[in-house]
């Protein structure tokens, strides 16, 4: 799905540099798409909503979200597995101000450029 840079996999705990996503977790996300508009042919925008991300925030000690806007905001989440030899595309959606403001309250914000 998209290729982490060090900094940030250093942030998670991560030696792996690729990110995945299980076949279980893109089936999840394309059945919970209700109001969304994001759909399978966007997934290739993953790498670039890392790297221009307004808002980079640490949600736990193994999770980063990424949030970009490209006419819509999009949030990405990726963790990192306990052995750290992983990364996973968590979730990939659609967000707002109101979901941005819920998480920065209770995250580590990193980045912050809106």
């Amino acid at each position: 799905m998209a290729v982490l840079d060090n900094d940030y996999r250093n942030l998670i705990g991560a030696q792996s540099r690729t990110v995945w996503m299980s076949d279980e977790t893109l089936l999840k996300q394309m059945i919970n798409r209700s109001g969304q508009d994001i759909g399978l042919k966007d997934y290739w925008i993953v790498q670039g909503a890392i790297e221009q991300a307004s808002l980079i925030l640490r949600d736990s000690a193994r999770t980063l979200v990424f949030i970009s806007k490209d006419g819509k905001y999009c949030q990405a989440s990726i963790k990192s597995t306990q052995t750290g030899k992983a990364l996973f595309l968590t979730s990939f959606r659609e967000t707002n101000l109101d979901d941005m403001k819920r998480l920065m309250s209770k995250g580590e914000v990193i980045k912050n450029d809106l």
